[in-house]
């Protein structure tokens, strides 16, 4: 049987909604973010610039990623060889990583 001893100093969430639940369980906890806990998230929702303190994410071309999926699935129907596509994500860094440049949104 495994026991966590000590506290992790942070979180990286699939999502920013996985995110927030993580703020609210940490505010149940009575931890604070980032000083106790940095938590980041990915998608870049709109309200994650909303969270206090705002939320550290990955933003990704949405647009692109359901066009670029559309095309592959056509070509996929159509029995072409489907090509490799790289799409470029950009980080989003507030403060609810810790980080000093992070914004306060």
């Amino acid at each position: 049987m495994w026991m966590v001893t000590t506290s992790p100093d942070g979180l990286v969430c699939a999502n920013d909604q996985l995110a927030s639940g993580a703020y609210q369980a940490a505010a149940r906890r009575g931890l604070s973010i980032p000083t106790d806990l940095a938590i980041t998230g990915w998608d870049d929702d709109p309200f994650a610039a909303h969270l206090d303190p705002a939320l550290t994410t990955v933003s990704q071309p949405m647009y692109e990623l359901g066009a670029c999926s559309a095309e592959l699935l056509f070509e996929r129907l159509d029995g072409d060889e489907l090509a490799d596509v790289t799409l470029t994500a950009r980080p989003v860094i507030r403060r609810s990583c810790g980080c000093a440049q992070g914004e306060n949104r």
